[in-house]
């Protein structure tokens, strides 16, 4: 199930999706979020209490053109990089 999660003004797409061995649905977003989310791409310091609750809903950040992908093709990937 496609959709979006909004932080700081902005839109971002994210999938709720079935992976094979993981028993519930998994929220796959992109790396632009992730990108906000954080001071900087190297620090683990979140840039506010939101941004680490969202950060904790996410299980996988995929780029731009993969969230879209069918949910099938977006496991396989998922399953290929754990």
């Amino acid at each position: 199930m496609a959709g979006s999660i909004e932080f700081n003004g902005n839109s971002y797409p994210i999938q709720n999706i079935s992976v094979k061995g993981w028993g519930r649905n998994l929220t796959i977003a992109t790396y632009e979020l992730q990108k906000c989310l954080f001071h900087d791409s190297s620090s683990s310091n979140y840039v506010s209490r939101e941004a680490e609750l969202i950060d904790e809903l996410i299980f996988y950040y995929v780029s731009p053109n993969e969230i879209f992908l069918l949910p099938t093709k977006l496991s396989k990937i998922i399953l290929e990089n754990l």
